[in-house]
């Protein structure tokens, strides 16, 4: 199924499988690991993770991508929830652990509100990844006193 992203939600898919496949090495699933994906839009990160772990959680708000995923992996360790991400109780996900790992290619316009989102379950989660956009990343990295720094990199 040809999906074509909607700028409403700021999609964007990552394709290129060299690009997936360094993210994958970076993120080091352990058959033991338990992801929360956030957006997993069409599964190309999905399909490289979920057969490494444990358990797999997707939260995608586009319902037509959350059917593509749900018959995509459906014999799988893989649960999708329909749903706003910054909507979502985190303390009522289905987590098969307490350690999760966090894994998502966030659109820019929600970036601070997801990692805000992030940082307010903080004991929850063993680490985070996050693919994000360059000025964003310079804003999480920025030195005190830059034209860059701010909130979002006080709170990170």
């Amino acid at each position: 199924m040809k999906h074509t992203p909607r700028k409403r939600w700021g999609q964007h898919f990552l394709t290129d499988k060299n690009l997936l496949k360094k993210i994958v090495r970076i993120i080091q699933p352990d058959p033991e690991d338990v992801i929360l994906e956030i957006g997993p839009g069409q599964g190309s990160l999905t399909e490289l993770i979920a057969p490494r772990v444990k358990q797999l959680i997707g939260i995608e708000i586009d319902s037509d991508l959350f059917k593509l995923l749900r018959e995509k992996f459906a014999a799988s360790n893989c649960q999708f929830i329909n749903t706003d991400f910054l909507k979502v109780d985190m303390e009522q996900l289905p987590f098969e652990s307490n350690a999760i790992r966090v894994v998502g290619n966030i659109p820019y316009n929600i970036t601070s509100p997801v990692i805000f989102k992030l940082l307010e379950s903080l004991k929850l989660w063993k680490d985070i990844h996050l693919m994000v956009q360059k000025e964003v990343a310079d804003r999480l990295t920025a030195k005190p006193g830059s034209k860059t720094y701010g909130r979002l990199t006080v709170m990170v």
